[in-house]
């Protein structure tokens, strides 16, 4: 079971010049957000989230079709992220967004599952 970024962590992490902050709201509810961080042309999706109530339709990428979108039109050369080995709906919708599998990351997560590191090129 994926452990949540503390309080600390996330504080730390919005303070860095190099984040941004993505926040998808629905009926002015917010239902999902996106944490990246951007050095020169590159992103990293830190994490990304939607409610539980409102899964499975379309919110996780709508909101990184926003941030895609941007990096397209801030000429970024490429952007990364990992996910959890055997999380198959991410892994799909990555790859539906034009994300490559091009490595992994063994035992990245604390209870011990390897991380598949995908990367995007516009």
């Amino acid at each position: 079971m994926p452990v949540p970024w503390s309080e600390a962590a996330l504080r730390s992490t919005l303070s860095l010049p190099t984040t941004r902050a993505w926040l998808l709201r629905s009926d002015g509810t917010p239902v999902g957000y996106l944490l990246t961080t951007e050095v020169i042309d590159t992103a990293e999706v830190l994490t990304v989230g939607v409610h539980p109530d409102h899964r499975r339709r379309g919110h996780a990428r709508r909101i990184l079709d926003g941030a895609m979108k941007r990096w397209r039109e801030e000429a970024f050369a490429e952007a990364f992220l990992d996910v959890r080995d055997g999380n198959h709906a991410a892994q799909g919708l990555y790859e539906a967004l034009g994300f490559h599998v091009v490595g992994r990351r063994p035992q990245m997560y604390a209870d011990g599952t390897d991380a598949v590191l995908m990367r995007w090129t516009p």
